[in-house]
């Protein structure tokens, strides 16, 4: 099941949470990027430096491009996180 979609201003990337298998827990947030042809690459999980064993989700991206927020239950209850989104630059190169 995926769930609360993010594209990007430019629409280079969509980001999204999913519960599918080979997560990290409940929850993932996942992205796939656009390629030039207009297809989509296969959705990759952000990895445990975002994705807990709870609920992850939520995702969405600061006006400037800076800054990646998601929605967390990691600490029992449901909080807001905020990373540097290089995090998902990393896995635009595979």
């Amino acid at each position: 099941m995926d769930g609360a979609p993010f594209v990007s201003p430019d629409g280079s990337y969509l980001l999204f949470e999913s519960f599918r298998p080979g997560g990290f827990g409940d929850f993932d947030i996942y992205i796939s990027f656009k390629r030039e042809d207009d297809s989509w690459t296969p959705a990759q999980n952000l990895g445990e430096s975002i994705n807990s064993p709870a609920r992850d989700g939520s995702p969405f991206v600061s006006a400037d491009g800076r800054f990646l927020f998601f929605m967390s239950r990691r600490n029992g209850i449901g909080e807001f996180f905020w990373v540097d989104t290089s995090v998902m630059d990393s896995l635009r190169q595979r």
